[in-house]
């Protein structure tokens, strides 16, 4: 929906002839790991970056029920006392954030955490580096590329690890946990 007004509105103002690289745009949907505003494009090529980033997201999402995403996606809203429909977030990250633990617990190819996964997690991190999380992730996570089955897609999702694992650090260096930062799929 973002996409498409904004789309819209650029295409209201671009010129091929006069300035097409500077036309405004006014996306403000997130992509995993850069904000809309974070990419250093201009015009025609925002819109392409834009575009191919927002493809990557899909074609991932896609390997997964619709009604899993929404469910999880309204476990996430709890989290934060709201309808998710309220936030400004990528859809993306809250899978993959839970996708990259399951993979770590050995569980099958899914998102699906319990405050147990959580808790268990945690404990692991807890007692390694920030190096050796992101290994164990890294690792974790690489036998998923056969269930990807796309390399652009994987590679897309891997540049994520970096993001995932000091976000990890963080929480744990400042006893704040990961219950808020994960999402339990609730009943």
């Amino acid at each position: 929906m973002a996409m498409g007004k904004a789309f819209d509105d650029y295409f209201k103002h671009y010129s091929a002839r006069f300035d097409a690289r500077n036309c405004c745009n006014s996306i403000d949907y997130p992509l995993l790991n850069i904000p809309a505003y974070g990419i250093k494009s201009q015009g025609v090529m925002f819109i392409h970056d834009y575009y191919t980033g927002l493809m990557l997201e899909n074609k991932f999402c896609k390997l997964f029920d619709e009604d899993e995403i929404i469910h999880l996606l309204e476990c996430y809203g709890r989290n934060y006392g709201c309808d998710y429909t309220e936030l400004l977030f990528n859809i993306s990250e809250v899978l993959l954030n839970n996708l990259f633990v399951s993979a770590v617990l050995e569980k099958p190819f899914g998102f699906r955490l319990t405050e147990n996964d959580i808790s268990e997690f945690e404990n692991m991190c807890g007692m390694l580096s920030e190096e050796s999380v992101y290994k164990m992730v890294s690792d974790a996570f690489k036998p998923y590329h056969a269930y990807i089955n796309d390399t652009d897609v994987y590679n897309y999702l891997e540049k994520h690890i970096s993001v995932f694992t000091d976000d990890i650090a963080v929480r744990l260096k400042n006893k704040s946990g990961l219950k808020r930062y994960l999402t339990v799929c609730c009943n």
